[in-house]
């Protein structure tokens, strides 16, 4: 591979020229949620940690919900509690439903 001319370049340990971009890159991904488990979980691992494989990126961990849970126990954590709340929140209007239905129920009778 030539030596790119007029440019600011690195060179990696296999001797490659390294080139910064001129232009940015548009990441896109898929918006997911802890709902959708693993793949949430290998998104999240994916734009927060650099690897260079997928062994890398999970490590010696089993799940990709495990290595992140490693690798952030904060985020993690965080992750778990707002499904606790989302679900009882959700519970909670359930219930406020019902009794609003038996209420009307009763009050018609």
């Amino acid at each position: 591979m030539k030596q790119p001319s007029n440019q600011t370049y690195w060179q990696d340990k296999n001797n490659k020229f390294i080139v910064k971009r001129k232009k940015e890159i548009l990441i896109r991904f898929q918006y997911l949620t802890i709902k959708n488990a693993e793949l949430f979980f290998y998104q999240q691992l994916l734009l927060k940690r650099p690897s260079r494989s997928e062994k890398d990126l999970i490590d010696n961990h089993s799940t990709y919900r495990e290595a992140f849970q490693s690798f952030y126990p904060n985020e993690y954590s965080n992750a778990i509690q707002d499904i606790i709340y989302s679900t009882k929140l959700k519970k909670s209007l359930y219930l406020e439903n019902y009794q609003n239905l038996i209420n009307n129920i009763l009050i018609s009778v």
